[in-house]
């Protein structure tokens, strides 16, 4: 394998300046020194090709999905906020630091790129995930971005994700979607700068969905999640501009998967996989009918309705409806409707079964 050339800080700055379009920011973090060459280099391109892929996969695949947005357990900022900065931190010290060997040459980047992006699963779960997925794919560039096949988003659908254990003093500190560039937009802006994303020009919640499917709509992508949180409320009710509606979603969402199936079928192979899946977690209640009426701000606290399952199953292009169970580790486990049922109880299961009214407490 060729030595590689280490710069020094002032020999980075002058390329940033000849080179203004490219990423040097990384190098910085790179051995400023390059270490004696010991005997003869290994011919590693002198492998096969099977052999060099077996090489990649060893080092790159994770063990695991990659979740770069989690959604909080029981969904407090704070909570939220800690959560996050650690799995960024966490795949700052596993996996990226093996994305290095993506740097050596252009011939391995070439190589070993279709490996991790294409055989990992990508999850951006939280809320505002789509802005964050946005930010991550502007970062790792149209290229690396073509390899993707399996990726997890939140709903795309406006709402607000409430706490999971909400009380009379907390009822309104829910996660809100970040539609305008007010105070709490640059505030979101600065958090995902500060992990190492860059902020594309154009980053409002409705163009960062449209582009990612843009994006997603160019690639190998062959399974697209939607995930919906227990603690997540669609609003079907905003209407100001045909942008908030459910229905405006529910087309771009459509027109990705018929981009990526017209595409597909050139090439002669299967359509692609879009599914929701329905996120519980081990410690989710149900709430007692006693204290409803005592605390009417307990009802509309889920978007898991019998309205939005009516939608999924009206539209077949849509895969179907899996579950995913979420206890106190980072990410969630995608398991069969009977394994979640066992592992979180009937009171959460059943929320799939309430009508919209319920929730709204508009109907007992």
């Amino acid at each position: 394998m060729p030595k590689v050339k280490a710069y020094t800080k002032q020999e980075i700055e002058q390329l940033k300046e000849q080179y203004l379009c490219s990423r040097f920011s990384r190098l910085q973090y790179e051995p400023m020194h390059d270490r004696k060459q010991i005997g003869e280099p290994f011919p590693f391109f002198s492998l096969p090709t099977e052999l060099r892929l077996q090489v990649y996969k060893h080092v790159l695949i994770q063990p695991r999905p990659i979740e770069l947005w989690p959604h909080g357990l029981d969904n407090t900022f704070k909570e939220c906020q800690e959560l996050r900065k650690e799995t960024i931190y966490t795949y700052a010290r596993t996996t990226q630091c093996t994305l290095t060997l993506l740097r050596v040459c252009k011939r391995i980047h070439a190589e070993a790129s279709q490996t991790f992006y294409g055989d990992n699963e990508f999850r951006f779960t939280g809320i505002n995930g789509w802005m964050v997925c946005r930010a991550w794919l502007h970062t790792i560039g149209h290229f690396n971005a073509s390899f993707i096949t399996d990726i997890s988003l939140h709903v795309p659908f406006p709402g607000v994700d409430y706490l999971l254990f909400p009380k009379d003093d907390n009822q309104l500190r829910g996660e809100l979607i970040h539609f305008y560039r007010g105070r709490l937009w640059y505030s979101f802006k600065k958090q995902v700068e500060g992990f190492g994303l860059r902020i594309p020009p154009k980053w409002g919640y409705d163009a960062c969905v449209r582009e990612v499917v843009d994006v997603l709509a160019r690639s190998n992508v062959k399974v697209v999640r939607m995930v919906l949180p227990g603690t997540y409320y669609v609003n079907h009710r905003l209407d100001p501009s045909p942008m908030n509606t459910p229905g405006f979603y529910w087309n771009i969402l459509r027109k990705l998967k018929e981009r990526v199936d017209r595409d597909r079928e050139r090439k002669g192979m299967t359509g692609m996989r879009l599914g929701f899946l329905l996120l519980k977690n081990r410690f989710q209640r149900d709430i007692p009918t006693v204290f409803l009426w005592t605390k009417p701000w307990l009802k509309s606290y889920t978007g898991e309705c019998k309205r939005l399952l009516k939608e999924i199953e009206g539209r077949n292009w849509i895969s179907g409806v899996e579950y995913g169970v979420q206890d106190w580790t980072i990410g969630y486990r995608v398991v069969s409707k009977e394994e979640c049922e066992f592992l979180v109880g009937k009171e959460a299961m059943i929320r799939d079964e309430r009508v919209e009214e319920w929730w709204l407490g508009t109907t007992e």
